[in-house]
């Protein structure tokens, strides 16, 4: 990427970058992950001083009419541009414009999950209103992590270019929400969850369907926020269906990247789920379609009953996170050895037993 300063605005006022991402579980969890951006001297603006104070989690709310928020989600590849207001930190900033950006990070997340809101995007403060900025800053890209289960790949790696005394992002960590709400929990609208409730608008539906609907809606919010799981969870029923799908492991399912193939149905004001679509049972979906190829079956086979999610865990996270630091300290030390002759800094000539031996990590844990 370059960054290519408007003629009318100072080289501190270039474009930057901003990341956040989402993680989903269970409860529609949101964890604030980091962000980024990029100026020369850049630690001594104005926008850098408020925004990028890493000490702490900084907040950006928006807020757009529903209809244009509904018609992004519905047409997120095309990048389109809405109209929204944005309070970040607490601070007011009226007619930005919001869109999704990226590539992979857009195409490849809609195709694994075409449910998810899990979207990169792009803010921009002078779209609508000519010169306005964040005391300086144009520009604001919102990142969803893609490939990325320890958060902080990008993070590290600007830090370690400012250290070696390169002009890079800075980066912070962010809380995102739209509308008032985390894109984990959506609204208290029928309309707000049409894989649920389908088309069939509140008129048509009965005064008991709009009850369910109403208690359905009820739990969804009352998980999101964190609130006792058992009060809103047929949590008996629940482990009895984790129990036999997890033995079948179908992973073109809720534990697979998708997050689909289940009803949901509620009694009492509790959640339960109801199988469905079972055709990709025995590990095919994520041998086939997750790594490309037919796959181990003796590793399908003896895949751990208390690891069954695609999507990165809190163990996998902690993992990656371990993998990313020895990895790092390995690479130190085999540039450290080229640098000072031990090892040859070609590789084509070095010998193995020179070589700094990282065959214990498993790097696809970062992936």
């Amino acid at each position: 990427m370059t960054n290519t300063p408007p003629k009318d605005t100072k080289p501190t006022q270039r474009l930057h970058r901003l990341l956040v991402s989402l993680c989903f579980a269970a409860a529609c969890l949101l964890a604030a992950l980091p962000a980024c951006i990029c100026a020369e001297d850049a630690a001594d603006t104005d926008y850098a001083k408020r925004l990028f104070d890493p000490a702490r989690v900084h907040t950006i709310e928006l807020r757009m009419a529903e209809e244009d928020w509904a018609d992004l989600v519905e047409n997120a590849l095309k990048k389109k541009k809405y109209r929204a207001d944005a309070t970040i930190d607490g601070e007011r900033f009226a007619e930005v414009s919001i869109a999704t950006r990226g590539n992979s990070s857009l195409n490849r997340m809609h195709q694994l999950n075409p449910e998810s809101r899990r979207f990169p995007f792009r803010i921009q403060f002078g779209s609508f209103v000519d010169g306005q900025t964040y005391h300086g800053l144009s520009r604001i890209d919102l990142s969803n992590f893609y490939a990325d289960p320890t958060c902080m790949k990008n993070f590290i790696s600007f830090e370690m270019f400012r250290e070696a005394g390169v002009p890079s992002l800075l980066a912070t960590y962010v809380w995102l929400t739209v509308n008032g709400a985390e894109l984990g929990y959506r609204g208290d609208a029928l309309a707000d969850y049409p894989e649920i409730f389908g088309s069939k608008p509140e008129s048509k539906r009965s005064r008991e369907e709009l009850s369910n609907d109403a208690l359905v809606i009820r739990a969804l919010k009352g998980l999101s926020e964190g609130e006792d799981p058992a009060r809103y969870l047929d949590t008996d029923e629940l482990l009895r269906y984790f129990s036999v799908h997890n033995f079948l492991m179908n992973y073109d399912s809720y534990t697979g990247p998708m997050l689909h193939n289940y009803y949901l149905y509620e009694t009492g004001g509790r959640l339960a789920m109801f199988p469905l679509d079972y055709n990709d049972l025995c590990g095919t979906f994520w041998a086939l379609v997750i790594q490309g190829e037919p796959g181990d079956a003796t590793g399908l086979v003896n895949l751990g009953i208390d690891t069954p999610l695609l999507g990165a865990t809190p163990e996998q996270h902690d993992e990656a996170c371990r993998v990313l630091k020895d990895f790092f300290l390995a690479r130190a030390e085999s540039v450290r050895r080229q640098l000072d002759g031990t090892l040859s800094a070609s590789t084509a000539e070095q010998r193995p037993k020179d070589r700094v031996d990282a065959s214990h990590l498993r790097i696809e844990a970062l992936r």
